[in-house]
């Protein structure tokens, strides 16, 4: 048995750069690309503008074609509070046929100056069971990547080891997470060598390895170069990126989806 998920990040709905191109309609385009027989999860930056108004639209078009198999991320454009009220139901950690999923909710408030929600991670984890090898969503990016804006003003740098422990405790090694409009597949292992101990002689060696997925924005994509946010075109970029067998025990595909040219 195979159990799909579906990936959508960064709607930005009011988001237009002055009309350059539609976030409305790539968002329709999108999601008339997607496959409604997986499960559907939108990893934050859903409007930038008249929340509420927006979060509807979102909402109401997923339904139409998702029915209830959806959950969403808030990310740092998200007005949290009315995001949670229109989603009710749909932005907690969740099991999907067996699969367990992990909605971390790394959130930069600007007004509280801090991450909110992460202080509840481990609870939070423990209390839904996710606990066995989770598919982990988040919004913002855990591991560095080549990308100069994003890496300087965007990492969830005070979330990571948070985050780092919480996988490590339920045995999963990949995240799947937005915010930096690219297509980025970063891997970060960590070993530790081998000691030696005159009692017991050779000490196991252990590694282990982080996988990180990040989604392109169904918004538009940015230069990753720029030491500043600009657009590089006014479309997503035409392809879809799936991800086999995650975890092992299960088969499992993730796919990012966003606009096929």
């Amino acid at each position: 048995m195979e159990v799909r998920f579906t990936q959508l990040t960064d709607i930005h709905l009011g988001g237009d750069y002055d009309g350059m191109f539609s976030t409305m309609e790539n968002f329709r385009q999108v999601l008339l690309s997607a496959k409604d027989d997986s499960y559907l999860v939108i990893t934050g930056d859903l409007a930038d503008t008249d929340h509420e108004k927006n979060y509807m639209f979102i909402k109401d078009a997923v339904e139409a074609k998702f029915g209830q198999r959806y959950a969403v991320l808030p990310g740092n454009h998200d007005d949290v509070a009315i995001l949670r009220d229109v989603f009710a139901g749909h932005t907690e950690s969740f099991y999907h046929e067996g699969v367990p999923v992990s909605l971390i909710p790394t959130i930069w408030d600007p007004s509280a100056g801090k991450d909110v929600g992460i202080g509840q991670l481990d609870l939070q984890c423990k209390d839904k069971m996710m606990l066995g090898q989770s598919l982990v969503f988040t919004h913002y990016p855990v591991f560095d990547t080549m990308h100069k804006f994003m890496n300087k003003h965007a990492l969830s740098r005070s979330s990571k080891d948070a985050i780092i422990k919480m996988m490590k405790e339920s045995r999963s090694n990949v995240l799947f997470c937005g915010h930096f409009h690219d297509c980025v597949k970063t891997e970060v292992t960590t070993q530790v060598s081998d000691t030696y101990d005159m009692q017991s002689g050779l000490s196991n060696y252990t590694s282990s390895t982080f996988t990180q997925y990040i989604c392109p924005a169904v918004q538009c994509q940015i230069d990753r170069v720029s030491e500043s946010f600009v657009c590089s075109s006014k479309l997503p970029n035409g392809f879809s990126i799936t991800v086999h067998g995650i975890p092992d025990r299960l088969g499992v595909s993730v796919t990012r989806l966003f606009l096929r040219k």
